[in-house]
């Protein structure tokens, strides 16, 4: 007659791989790929505040901005601006101005001057510009 050892456990988390497919329970995986592996150098070990003292102080305004990164997306900008822009925006503005009833059956304006901002969608949209990604 055999006796059942102490040692060896019935319990589903120490049964093999083959055990669990038998009770109908999904493949156990090394889930460590999914995980986020730490940096190879120690993060934030001289940075200000690793100390109570310096948590109940607070971090001087200066040496908090001092560490911000601007967020530039794919692309960082040119620090020496857009070269090809447009130095002044100027104003599209029809002849009558909305003042009395338009007769015409197309839409005519004319450049009124300067003005104080960019390009309004509508005139970005009529004006021409050479796109260099075009052929």
């Amino acid at each position: 007659m055999t006796e059942k050892q102490p040692d060896q456990r019935t319990e589903p988390i120490n049964n093999t791989a083959a055990d669990w497919e038998n009770d109908a329970l999904p493949a156990q995986e090394d889930s460590t790929e999914d995980l986020i592996l730490p940096n190879e150098r120690p993060q934030a070990m001289d940075e200000f505040g690793t100390t109570g003292t310096e948590k109940e102080a607070g971090e001087p305004l200066d040496v908090a901005l001092s560490r911000e990164e601007p967020d530039f997306g794919e692309t960082r900008p040119d620090p020496e601006g857009d070269i090809d822009a447009d130095p002044a925006a100027e104003r599209l503005v029809a002849e009558d101005e909305g003042v009395r009833e338009d007769d015409e059956d197309e839409l005519v304006a004319g450049d009124a001057g300067f003005d104080r901002g960019a390009y309004s969608a509508e005139e970005q949209a009529v004006r021409e510009r050479e796109d260099p990604d075009l052929p």
